[in-house]
């Protein structure tokens, strides 16, 4: 994920469900910022993804 953030703005982070993916979201106007793309799926017994 690469994101050109201005100082002193507030941005959060969270899961688009719908997308599948992360996104980064300007807190005060609520616009996606950036958003995150899969690298790959965890195997069965591992319990997180690789995002980047």
């Amino acid at each position: 994920m690469h994101a050109n953030l201005a100082a002193g703005a507030r941005f959060l982070l969270r899961m688009d469900d719908a997308m599948r993916r992360p996104v980064l979201i300007d807190a005060m106007q609520q616009n996606t910022v950036a958003e995150g793309v899969l690298v790959d799926e965890p195997l069965i017994y591992e319990r997180g993804c690789r995002w980047q």
